[in-house]
């Protein structure tokens, strides 16, 4: 397993300084996120300086095949950080369509409970399991012995507040919808994507995660953007109506400790397109289109892929 682990790090850097070397005349690899160079040799060793970086976080469907090469500190730092705001918020959403579980804590007279939660909309109740490792032993004690008398009283109520474990962010969760987006592009365009300026306010939004200093204004219809996304788990469309690049990610969370499957969701990306750095606004029922193969080999080769895609497309090539 390490060893395929080097080899795929090794596979990548290969192709990506060979690109940049197309781009800069240098052959060395340029992490896409801190833009700092790496040699080959720092994909080896038990704790390479270059990592694989997923498209889509494993937790929502992401594999090793389907990745790209990031430094390791920009894929423990801000990848982390990211990727767990995402995964959070689609087991939220997964928890409030009943499925799942979701901790929190118990607080009341007996002191605080740390537990687990579920919901059931059919049967319209909440099933609570406590999780005596987390909690104080004599607070676990309290509330047992708290429910015992309850339960022998006829009109005896439970009183106690509940405290979900999860604390929605939502500018860290656009930021990791941001990031995978962004390192969709790099895998398809390569450093001709990294350089370019009208995505130099998406760079800016990954490395300053905690700041709202860019958004998609453009919605795209769920069925949509599903269309573009069959058999697929990524996808780049270059749009000619309305003029912009979608990036196209389906996203499953999959808890394999209880496991489950959450729900599947499809999320669009609106980026500029080459043209102009705007972005239409809008909800778009309608897209005219096409999808750009993910083809690496395409990135050795002379000119941009990027901008002869978009040419072609765009129908000016």
């Amino acid at each position: 397993m390490a060893n395929r682990g080097v080899e795929k790090r090794r596979k990548l850097f290969d192709l990506y300084s060979k690109h940049f070397a197309l781009v800069e005349k240098r052959e060395i690899f340029v992490c896409p996120i801190c833009h700092n160079g790496f040699t080959r040799e720092d994909c080896d060793g038990d704790n390479p300086h270059l990592s694989l970086a997923h498209l889509i976080p494993q937790e929502l469907g992401g594999t090793d095949s389907c990745c790209t090469l990031a430094c390791t500190e920009c894929n423990n730092g801000v990848g982390t950080k990211l990727e767990a705001a995402l995964v959070e918020r689609w087991k939220a959403d997964d928890f409030a369509a009943g499925m799942g579980t979701m901790r929190a804590r118990l607080s009341g007279s007996f002191g605080e409970v740390n537990v687990e939660y579920e919901l059931s909309h059919q049967q319209r109740s909440m099933s609570f399991y406590g999780l005596p490792k987390r909690s104080n032993p004599k607070h676990s004690a309290a509330l047992h012995q708290y429910l015992t008398e309850m339960s022998k009283e006829r009109a005896g109520e439970v009183n106690f507040s509940v405290t979900p474990a999860y604390r929605h962010q939502p500018h860290l969760v656009k930021a990791a919808l941001y990031h995978s987006a962004y390192l969709v592009m790099f895998a398809h365009f390569g450093y001709y994507f990294v350089c370019h300026p009208h995505f130099a306010p998406l760079w800016e939004r990954i490395a300053k995660p905690e700041e709202e200093n860019w958004r998609s204004p453009m919605f795209v219809d769920d069925e949509v953007a599903r269309g573009f996304l069959i058999r697929r788990r990524t996808a780049v469309v270059f749009l000619r109506e309305p003029v912009a690049i979608l990036v196209l990610l389906r996203l499953q969370h999959t808890d394999r400790r209880e496991k489950m499957q959450g729900q599947e969701r499809v999320v669009a990306i609106a980026l500029p397109g080459l043209d102009s750095p705007e972005l239409p606004t809008g909800r778009q029922s309608s897209l005219k289109g096409g999808i750009v193969p993910y083809c690496p080999e395409r990135l050795l080769r002379k000119g941009s892929y990027l901008h002869a895609a978009w040419r072609q497309i765009q129908g000016k090539g």
